[in-house]
């Protein structure tokens, strides 16, 4: 099967409202740490909603300045998570993250089919977390969590789960399901 091109991490802003340049060559590059810890560019990342897509990632190799800027594995995790979670959702879903989620909504970001749309009334709500180790139970642990969350979040909204695993190259989507009344 051959890889489909993934989207360039570091131009995210030129299609997603909620990512400003700036704060999208952060999220690029915490991404691009946290690949290169386990991979050389380009590889394969194995993107999974209700099928499996394979996409080409490439990435700049990091400096020791931006290894060092991002040496929080933790927080590099994190925001390297939001980057190639907004590019797959806009790969595997058509969907563009609109913006930044209020406190207490049981997300990161708003989404919507219309990357030019402002109204979060009809928005689609975006869960990221990602993990450095392990393989997929780790992944399908951390994918379980973060369905709860969305679940204690805004009821009655759509809202995905994305988890990216960086040391197997695979990101998971799936649509939470709501959470039961009472």
């Amino acid at each position: 099967m051959t890889a489909k091109p993934f989207p360039e991490l570091n131009a995210l802003h030129e299609r997603h409202h909620a990512l400003t340049k700036p704060m999208c060559e952060v999220l690029a590059e915490a991404a691009w740490v946290c690949m290169s810890r386990h991979h050389e560019s380009p590889k394969d990342l194995i993107v999974a909603t209700s099928s499996e897509n394979v996409f080409s990632m490439s990435w700049t190799r990091p400096d020791q300045r931006q290894e060092a800027a991002h040496a929080n594995m933790n927080v590099a995790t994190d925001m390297g998570a939001c980057s190639v979670s907004i590019a797959g959702v806009e790969c595997a879903l058509g969907l563009y993250a609109i913006s930044r989620c209020e406190n207490r909504t049981g997300a990161d970001y708003w989404l919507d089919l219309d990357k030019e749309r402002k109204d979060l009334e009809t928005g689609i709500r975006l869960e990221v977390s990602g993990v450095d180790h392990g393989g997929k139970a780790p992944i399908g642990a951390r994918v379980r969590e973060k369905i709860r969350q969305t679940q204690r979040g805004v009821p009655r909204t759509i809202a995905y789960a994305a988890v990216v695993g960086f040391l197997n190259a695979r990101l998971v989507i799936v649509e939470a399901p709501q959470a039961p009344d009472g």
